[in-house]
């Protein structure tokens, strides 16, 4: 593959590359879950300690990410920082019952393309949106990005004060049931645990959605430490406080049932950028497939890419003709679906289609109910137009 000036390939979104031998960039995940210990080197304050050495490097790769020096493959500091630091629940076993286990991220190489997207979205100074299949880890991924910026920052020149804020239409898209504030608390606590990542806290609230790391001097009451934020705001009560904030990184969640998702996405707009000058990225996700989704504005946003200053793709998504020639960031029903790809997260999309398209047909004949398989379409769609269909009161023959 064509590489940089600093050696990395570089990732062709449109037409993704077989990625091989995953496990190298897991290599503290690794560790893990054969001791039970991220490191097995003692703790040291002296910067030239061997100790000193491994955090030091550990940081750096979460700020600027990972390469493969014998074949140039990277990941991004976001994707290092997941498969690295963030426990996740996930499918254990190859039979048909099977189990819901907590461990390290594997490789999905979805997640791996959407990271590469952000990044790149965040260096040519514009922003993101994922529209994306059920069950394809996008809030456990955006956890992990707040997460990273809490206790590291963005890099090594925006570490402190830094603000992350995580928006929805109603508050239990933020929090409750493993939502991405739950998400992200145990990922925060997992490191405050096992690492000399900065751990103490002066806010912790999941009655104000307010996390700020940190401490107060006990002589002085003076706020010292990082002071890096995350906050969720819920749009239907408390979006005012959007306005005058600068942020590093704007999450807003299930776009997909945000009804004034345009009129926030303006709000949120100034608190990144001015002009030409951009500091920050909104990153915009979601999923259909459900009564209450209303895709209109995210459609706009999806296929109108441009307009908002979102990272264009070639639309290599929809069946030709009909969808337009730009796109965000598509995760499909087809990428990374259980027992279809291999330990690297490589897809095996031909086993995945057949068994997606096996389900229709099922629950095309089975069922009587027309709303049930367009909500099933929706929910594991093959392409962007299956994940837009609108699913509340649609009484025509859409199947």
């Amino acid at each position: 593959m064509p590489k940089d000036d600093s050696g990395k390939i570089i990732i062709d979104l449109e037409n993704p590359h077989i990625i091989e031998d995953a496990d190298y960039f897991r290599p503290t995940a690794l560790h893990f879950q054969q001791t039970g210990r991220l490191t097995d080197l003692r703790p040291n304050n002296n910067p030239n300690s061997e100790f000193g050495k491994w955090i030091r490097e550990e940081i750096k790769r979460c700020w600027y990410g990972y390469i493969r020096e014998s074949d140039g493959e990277w990941v991004s500091g976001d994707m290092y920082y997941y498969l690295n630091y963030c426990p996740i629940q996930q499918i254990e076993g190859d039979a048909v019952r099977v189990r819901r286990v907590i461990d390290m991220p594997r490789m999905w190489e979805g997640q791996y393309l959407v990271t590469h997207y952000i990044n790149k979205a965040r260096e040519l100074g514009k922003f993101a949106a994922e529209l994306a299949s059920r069950g394809r880890g996008k809030s456990y991924l955006g956890a992990a990005l707040l997460a990273k910026r809490f206790n590291l920052g963005e890099d090594e020149y925006v570490k402190e004060k830094v603000q992350n804020v995580v928006t929805a239409s109603l508050e239990k898209y933020l929090h409750g049931a493993n939502q991405i504030l739950d998400m992200f608390k145990y990922y925060i606590d997992f490191t405050a645990e096992y690492t000399q990542f900065p751990r103490r806290r002066l806010t912790d609230s999941f009655q104000s959605l307010m996390w700020e790391s940190g401490y107060k001097d006990t002589a002085t009451g003076v706020r010292k430490g990082s002071q890096n934020s995350v906050i969720g705001i819920t749009s239907n009560s408390d979006s005012s406080k959007l306005i005058g904030s600068r942020g590093v990184l704007y999450i807003i969640e299930e776009m997909g049932k945000f009804p004034g998702l345009r009129s926030m996405w303006d709000l949120i707009k100034p608190c990144v950028s001015d002009g030409k000058k951009t500091w920050g990225i909104i990153f915009a996700y979601g999923t259909s497939g459900e009564a209450e989704s209303d895709f209109a504005s995210a459609k706009e946003l999806l296929y109108n890419p441009l307009g908002y200053n979102i990272l264009d793709v070639k639309n290599v998504y929809d069946k030709q003709g009909l969808g337009k020639d730009k796109f965000a960031f598509f995760f499909p029903a087809y990428m990374n679906r259980a027992g279809c790809y291999n330990k690297d997260g490589v897809s095996d999309v031909t086993k995945a289609l057949v068994e997606i398209l096996m389900e229709r047909y099922v629950k095309k004949y089975n069922s009587s109910d027309i709303n049930s398989i367009t909500t099933m379409i929706a929910q594991n769609p093959i392409t962007p137009q299956e994940a837009i269909m609108k699913v509340k009161d649609n009484f025509f023959p859409v199947t």
